[in-house]
């Protein structure tokens, strides 16, 4: 699952999963703080898509490479696929996730056709640091 084909086969569609999570409230009271949280998401992801692996490893605290430098470099290698550049979730993403939470999920399953999931997240605050943060 680290790369959007090995997900769709894996999990039969996208399954957003590096995210923000928070209240309604929360957002609402602070929409200052959660715009500021997804500008840091949108300008770390399109920084990896503009540096190597090596110079992601450079950056990163030498613990992570306790395994050997050579290791984690490649694992960064493998896993870059992970992340799509900008920072928005496509909607079937959102509908695959509760398409499995709702076999699986004895919170979700018994609600899961009642759920409106339009009301369930936003991308207000990555499309504004899209529009305000330099490519």
């Amino acid at each position: 699952m680290r790369t959007e084909a090995g997900t769709r086969a894996a999990l039969g569609g996208l399954y957003p999963a590096s995210s923000l999570y928070m209240s309604c409230a929360t957002i609402d009271a602070h929409p200052d703080i959660v715009g500021k949280l997804a500008a840091a998401f949108v300008q770390t992801l399109r920084w990896i898509t503009t540096h190597t692996p090596e110079e992601i490893a450079a950056q990163m605290p030498s613990q992570y490479a306790s395994a050997g430098k050579d290791l984690y470099i490649q694992s960064i290698r493998d896993s870059i696929g992970m992340f799509n550049g900008d920072g928005l979730m496509k909607p079937e993403g959102a509908q695959n996730v509760l398409n499995i939470l709702g076999q699986y999920s004895k919170n979700v399953r018994p609600v899961r056709d009642r759920i409106d999931l339009s009301g369930t997240y936003t991308m207000r605050f990555v499309e504004q640091a899209l529009r305000t943060s330099q490519p």
